[in-house]
Formats: C-alpha cells, structure tokens, sequence
C-alpha cells in the first residue's frame, strides 16, 4: 500500500473516528440551544434548493443533448479517415478514437492543409496536389459540420440548457462553501451538515470535494468538543 493511500487510510480513520466521538460524547458536551445553528440550517436548506433545481436543469440538458444526438445524423463519408494516404498528408489519423475526422481535428487539418499548399505552390503544382486537396476537402468538410452543428445545438436547446445548467453549478459550489466554511455548534447541526457530504469507503482516495467536507467537519468537531 503506498503512503499517499495510507495517509488517506488514516485520514479517513480519524474521520470516521471523530464523528464517532461527537456522537458518543455528545451528552457530556454543553450543547448550544437549537437556534445557534440558525445560520447553519438556513444555509443548508439554501444548498438544497440549489441543488434541486440543478436536478431539474440536469434533466432539462441531458433531455437536449439526446435529441441533439438524434438529429445530428451520420458522418459525412468524406470525413471518414484513409489511414494511409491522410497519414502521408499529415492529417490526424492516428488518435485511435474514431475512424472519422471531427470537428475538435479542425485546427491540425488546418495545419496540415496549410504545409501541403505552402508544398503545393513552393514548387508550382509539380508536388502534394492529391495530399493538398485530399486536405482542403477535409477542412472543408468539418467547417460546414462544425456550423451545421452549432446551429442544430442552438435550435434544440442544448446550449442555453448548457449556460443555464453551468450557472446553477457555479451557484451550487458557492451554496457548499457557505455551509463548509460555517461552523456547526450543535450536535444535531453536525449531523445535518455530514449528511450533505455523502458516504465513501475506507481506504478509497478522497477527491479535492471529500477532502473539503471532512476537513469543515472536523473543524465542526473540535468546535463542539472544545478540543
């Protein structure tokens, strides 16, 4: 085991640990009147209308994305790769993830399009004449896929849906740090902020958003225990 899995291990023994401690502790702590933790629940409740509401986005995105991937058809047959003649042109054939060019391949067919023409005109059409137009074809090709699929995105929804969902997100990060950053003073106040951060398995590498539930907990923790 390394040590970065034992020091998560642990990290999260002492979290596990803690939350134990609070709880079995809990009676002989001073425990603060429920209403210390106004500004703690108000703020919970605040993240869970966030969240609610970027269920209902999700869902309004996801509902576009599937009829976008629907009505966007098939391919051009243009755009799909010869792997040995466009290898030669120096257009992107090797990537191992579709056997059609994309729109995200535009900028090196560019490239690619813009050697064999400097090629093409350097030695007067005598070389790269099937290389340049095999890539010119291609670049034209994915320009008007790329268009034809901006406008087909934007008919449907799916980039507002997009914009909008994304903004719920950034709010709902806003809405986490809020609650991470205020400090529990009651034990039931505690209970309500862990159950917002989820469950994970022991001894499973933490991500940057469980590091900073368990982090604002057990700061939580001490606050209560007075350690």
């Amino acid at each position: 085991m390394s040590q970065a899995k034992n020091a998560c291990t642990t990290r999260r023994a002492i979290f596990g640990a803690g939350l134990a401690v609070a709880a079995i502790a809990a009676p002989a702590v001073t425990i603060a009147a429920p209403s210390a933790d106004a500004e703690l629940h108000r703020l919970i409740d605040t993240l869970t209308g966030v969240r609610a509401r970027m269920e209902a986005a999700d869902e309004v995105w996801w509902a576009a994305v599937q009829k976008f991937d629907k009505a966007k058809g098939e391919e051009p047959a243009v755009l799909k790769k010869r792997r040995m003649s466009d290898w030669s042109a120096g257009l992107p054939v090797d990537d191992g993830e579709s056997s059609y060019f994309r729109v995200d391949d535009l900028p090196a067919c560019r490239e690619a399009l813009a050697r064999n023409d400097k090629l093409f005109v350097d030695t007067k059409g005598i070389f790269n004449a099937t290389s340049r137009n095999r890539c010119a074809e291609v670049v034209t090709a994915l320009e008007e896929r790329d268009a034809y699929l901006n406008a087909l995105q934007s008919s449907l929804g799916v980039e507002a849906a997009n914009v909008k969902l994304e903004a719920i997100i950034a709010e709902e990060e806003a809405a986490i740090a809020a609650v991470q950053t205020c400090r529990a003073k009651t034990v039931e106040g505690l209970k309500r902020k862990a159950e917002l951060a989820g469950t994970w398995e022991f001894g499973d590498q933490l991500s940057s958003y469980e590091t900073g539930w368990a982090r604002a907990l057990l700061a939580d923790i001490k606050a209560i225990s007075g350690a």
